[in-house]
């Protein structure tokens, strides 16, 4: 018995060490803090998202915000590690924000030089799996980041390059989490729209104008509208802490 309470507790500090080695955003909870209660929302919105999609068949969530600086960014990488089980759910968070890309520096990755999306866009002849990366998180996270091109990045996503991509991670992933450019600057989610199955939008609260948002709603097909997450909303417990709410 006692034997079993060692390799327990061996295990919980080796978990521990992991998560501390990390070097990532702070604000990435679900990777540095999983039994904070930030990261219990987006568990929260895990089990929302679980409930509205179809199982058993891959499912392309694209995450994206009427306007830039809301913070789409991090919810699409602690949605994405809130959706990792191992052996059960396979995860890939693609940074598909070609003009502000944040996932490398949020995750610090190395610099992504000719060996991210931007790349396996144009370059026709390489699988998937030759841009992926590896987060050493306890339970593993995939990763396809992108450096900024923001002159090309309209073409490059609505290429049909994008779609063989799409289709590629479908068939080697359970979830593909996508961080999408703001909805309403440019026209690059609806380039992207007939890949994806549903859209997570990202509204911050006490800054985002509901004019802003119904455009940016506007500009999608109602169908694919998964709901919205509501961050810097106030947590009544700790009104200087950010914390979020799932509507659908």
């Amino acid at each position: 018995m006692s034997d079993g309470s060692s390799t327990t507790s061996r295990n919980q500090t080796s978990l521990v060490r992991s998560r501390a080695s990390l070097q990532c955003d702070a604000r990435l909870v679900n990777l540095l803090r999983p039994a904070s209660y930030e990261a219990e929302q987006y568990r929260c919105l895990r089990q929302a998202l679980l409930r509205k999609l179809t199982g058993g068949k891959c499912n392309v969530i694209a995450v994206s915000s009427p306007s830039p600086g809301s913070g789409k960014s991090t919810t699409a990488i602690n949605l994405a590690a809130a959706l990792i089980e191992p052996g059960i759910f396979r995860v890939l968070l693609i940074d598909a924000d070609l003009r502000m890309p944040a996932v490398a520096k949020q995750l610090a990755l190395d610099p992504v030089i000719d060996d991210g999306l931007d790349t396996a866009l144009a370059d026709w002849s390489l699988p998937l799996r030759d841009f992926v990366r590896y987060v050493p998180h306890p339970d593993g996270l995939t990763v396809l980041p992108t450096a900024a091109r923001p002159e090309v990045a309209g073409r490059l996503v609505s290429s049909p390059r994008f779609g063989l991509l799409m289709l590629e991670a479908r068939q080697q992933y359970d979830f593909v989490i996508i961080n999408t450019p703001a909805l309403v600057p440019t026209a690059d989610c609806r380039a992207m729209a007939p890949w994806i199955d549903g859209f997570v939008v990202v509204v911050t609260a006490h800054r985002t104008t509901r004019e802003v948002l119904e455009e940016g709603l506007n500009l999608m097909r109602p169908e694919q509208m998964l709901g919205l997450v509501f961050s810097d909303a106030e947590r009544p417990s700790a009104p200087n802490k950010s914390w979020f709410r799932v509507r659908s």
